[in-house]
């Protein structure tokens, strides 16, 4: 089944490249829009904790925030990369990018979390946390210890993508969005865990979905199996190439917005903050389709180019990502 999906996935973008950019990009835009969706809902259940649950939420999601662009950074570069072999028709060169994608999420977990736990109250406090220090330390507790897990959800919907698979990426982040509305309420309310059950929420709703797509890999549900093996510079170079890039954007942007707050934080205090992070969550929405638009021509723009070059050189090996 996998092998069919990406030979049309392939030849639909080949022969109509428009038509499959905007195939491609509906799944992506209904997924983010879920996502945000549920960022919303997120902060209704939380406002009714008080403006100061808010803020918390709204301090603490710069650093969330550079989370998922790692993780989502490192898809995007490990879907460009699988991609242009899958469009060589060099299904072992993508089964090695594949592993080599979720090993160096592993790497960078392994340093990442225990580092951003350990300084999470300096951080806090350079950010401005003041007197929602405490609970804010508790709150980005859950996102730390649950990096590997945040990171590698992005990694899944990237690889997924990367094969032409776009309903099954819809569906991981879907998955995650849906647990994470029925979560919050029972973590938040029931457990009586206040604001800090929100992101105990997200990580374990993040961490369903995530072995959703894990568990097609292992299944053989999809075309492309990661072949697992030690660390490669010149396959981690095939993935940073354009990960590293998107990497830096998204936390570059998401730094941007730590400043932002910290500048709110002195002007209009806790509740200033809580009212800027409302509106961030529709402006984001607002951002959704070009967003998904971007990730389709990102995978498309791969398979046509390298289409292109494998013709020219007459170096394609076939595959189901020739084009007959």
């Amino acid at each position: 089944m996998g092998s069919e999906s990406s030979a049309h996935i392939v030849s639909s973008v080949l022969a109509d490249p428009r038509k499959a950019v905007t195939a491609s990009a509906m799944p992506i835009a209904v997924a983010l829009l879920i996502a945000q969706t549920n960022s919303f809902v997120d902060a209704v259940w939380c406002s009714a904790l008080g403006p100061g649950a808010l803020s918390v939420i709204g301090l603490s999601a710069v650093l969330y925030l550079m989370i998922v662009g790692i993780g989502n950074g490192i898809g995007a570069g490990a879907s460009v990369a699988v991609a242009r072999h899958l469009g060589m028709g060099d299904r072992p060169g993508a089964n090695q990018l594949a592993a080599q994608a979720i090993l160096l999420i592993a790497v960078i977990a392994a340093v990442l979390s225990p580092v951003l736990l350990l300084l999470r109250v300096p951080l806090l406090s350079a950010m401005g946390a003041g007197p929602l220090i405490d609970t804010a330390s508790d709150y980005v507790i859950p996102f730390f210890v649950g990096a590997a897990v945040i990171m590698f959800n992005g990694v899944v919907a990237g690889l997924l993508r990367a094969e032409g698979a776009n309903k099954k990426a819809m569906f991981v982040l879907v998955t995650g969005s849906v647990f994470n509305l029925i979560l919050d309420p029972v973590f938040i309310f029931a457990l009586d865990m206040g604001v800090t059950g929100s992101p105990v929420a997200t990580v374990l709703a993040t961490g369903i979905a995530s072995m959703v797509g894990f568990y097609w890999y292992v299944s053989g549900r999809t075309y492309v199996r990661p072949v697992f093996g030690r660390l490669r510079k010149h396959l981690l170079d095939n993935i940073m190439i354009v990960g590293f890039p998107q990497t830096a954007e998204l936390c570059i942007i998401a730094g941007m917005n730590l400043l932002l707050n910290l500048f709110i934080i002195r002007g209009g205090g806790p509740d200033g903050l809580a009212v800027y992070s409302m509106m961030g969550i529709f402006i984001s929405m607002a951002t959704i389709p070009a967003a998904a638009y971007a990730s389709a021509l990102m995978i498309a723009s791969t398979v046509i180019l390298t289409k292109r070059t494998t013709r020219r050189h007459g170096s394609s090996t076939g595959g189901p990502w020739s084009s007959s």
